[in-house]
């Protein structure tokens, strides 16, 4: 038998008072439990959200980086991760586009032995660089010291 049918047979059988209290007692547990769900179900759709769009973002990013990411998955929360993702992609990004050695390579074809080739001077004009820069839409960010600072750690 159900809760419902049990809670139906008992206000049948008793008097009005009992119905009351019976009531009463049914609309507080259905309030907590519709809070307890929505509140998971809320927190649960939006890690679901952040995990699709991680997993669509390290299909722009080399190979060797979605083992970054499974590493650090159990100590940081999916958002974490997908500002990491986006850190990444635009230090790969300026590589790409403005170290020598690594023109016209595309960003998937990076390997770790080219982050070998990566040297404090990069960085050093990679953090220069991202103080002002435009987005590919066409908008201008700007990165303070601590968004510089962020960037470093992703990096």
């Amino acid at each position: 038998m159900t809760i419902l049918l049990h809670i139906k047979i008992f206000i049948a059988t008793k008097q009005p008072p009992y119905c009351i209290i019976v009531l009463k007692f049914v609309v507080f547990y259905a309030k907590i439990w519709y809070n307890f769900t929505m509140t998971n179900n809320y927190y649960l759709d939006r890690s679901y959200k952040n995990m699709r769009k991680l997993n669509e973002m390290l299909a722009d990013l080399p190979p060797f980086c979605s083992i970054f990411f499974i590493g650090i998955q159990d100590t940081t929360t999916p958002l974490t991760r997908i500002n990491y993702a986006t850190d990444l992609k635009l230090f790969f990004n300026y590589l790409i586009t403005y170290e020598p050695d690594f023109y016209n390579r595309q960003i998937t074809s990076l390997s770790p032995m080219d982050l070998d080739t990566i040297t404090p001077q990069m960085i050093e004009r990679f953090l220069s660089r991202i103080t002002f820069y435009d987005k590919d839409n066409g908008v201008v960010m700007k990165n303070g010291e601590r968004g510089k600072l962020r960037k470093l750690s992703s990096i």
